[in-house]
Protein backbone atom coordinates (compact mmCIF):
# COMPACT_ATOMS: atom_id res chain seq x y z
CA UNK A 1 0.00 0.00 0.00
CA UNK A 2 1.08 3.90 -0.91
CA UNK A 3 2.28 5.50 2.88
CA UNK A 4 3.71 8.41 0.85
CA UNK A 5 2.05 11.65 -0.13
CA UNK A 6 4.34 12.13 -3.36
CA UNK A 7 2.14 13.93 -5.99
CA UNK A 8 2.77 14.63 -9.53
CA UNK A 9 1.46 17.17 -11.54
CA UNK A 10 1.79 19.22 -14.91
CA UNK A 11 1.10 23.05 -14.49
CA UNK A 12 3.55 24.80 -17.02
CA UNK A 13 5.93 21.98 -16.50
CA UNK A 14 6.54 18.92 -14.26
CA UNK A 15 6.14 19.46 -10.33
CA UNK A 16 6.58 17.23 -7.85
CA UNK A 17 4.11 18.47 -4.44
CA UNK A 18 3.75 21.30 -5.92
CA UNK A 19 7.82 22.42 -6.82
CA UNK A 20 9.01 22.36 -10.14
CA UNK A 21 10.85 18.93 -11.33
CA UNK A 22 12.50 16.95 -14.14
CA UNK A 23 11.72 13.90 -15.30
CA UNK A 24 14.24 12.08 -13.81
CA UNK A 25 13.29 13.06 -10.11
CA UNK A 26 9.64 11.64 -11.01
CA UNK A 27 10.84 8.11 -12.74
CA UNK A 28 11.20 6.66 -9.11
CA UNK A 29 7.87 8.16 -7.92
CA UNK A 30 6.21 6.92 -10.95
CA UNK A 31 7.25 3.54 -10.70
CA UNK A 32 6.62 3.60 -6.90
CA UNK A 33 2.77 4.36 -7.47
CA UNK A 34 2.23 1.58 -10.48
CA UNK A 35 3.58 -1.01 -8.41
CA UNK A 36 1.72 0.11 -5.05
CA UNK A 37 -1.53 0.25 -7.80
CA UNK A 38 -0.66 -3.41 -8.56
CA UNK A 39 0.28 -4.41 -5.31
CA UNK A 40 -3.52 -2.70 -4.19
CA UNK A 41 -5.32 -4.56 -6.99
CA UNK A 42 -3.47 -8.23 -5.98
CA UNK A 43 -4.75 -7.60 -2.54
CA UNK A 44 -8.45 -6.97 -3.56
CA UNK A 45 -8.46 -10.44 -6.30
CA UNK A 46 -6.74 -12.26 -3.68
CA UNK A 47 -9.99 -11.43 -1.55
CA UNK A 48 -11.77 -12.14 -4.00
CA UNK A 49 -10.42 -15.53 -4.67
CA UNK A 50 -10.90 -16.17 -0.91
CA UNK A 51 -14.06 -15.06 -0.64
CA UNK A 52 -14.86 -18.39 -3.25
CA UNK A 53 -13.95 -20.53 -0.47
CA UNK A 54 -11.73 -22.67 -2.92
CA UNK A 55 -9.42 -25.18 -2.12
CA UNK A 56 -5.74 -24.09 -0.45
CA UNK A 57 -4.36 -25.72 -3.82
CA UNK A 58 -6.59 -23.88 -6.03
CA UNK A 59 -5.79 -20.36 -3.98
CA UNK A 60 -2.79 -20.87 -4.11
CA UNK A 61 -2.29 -21.53 -8.00
CA UNK A 62 -4.40 -18.88 -8.40
CA UNK A 63 -2.73 -16.34 -6.47
CA UNK A 64 0.63 -17.31 -8.42
CA UNK A 65 -1.21 -16.80 -11.74
CA UNK A 66 -2.30 -13.48 -10.43
CA UNK A 67 0.93 -12.28 -9.60
CA UNK A 68 2.35 -13.37 -13.00
CA UNK A 69 -0.65 -11.57 -14.60
CA UNK A 70 0.42 -8.22 -12.50
CA UNK A 71 3.74 -8.80 -12.95
CA UNK A 72 4.77 -8.94 -9.39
Amino acid sequence: MRTSTDRITWRNGFRLNGEPAEIIDLQEVFEANVYAKKLEVYEQRKAEIRDKCVSSTDYEYACQCLAEVLGI
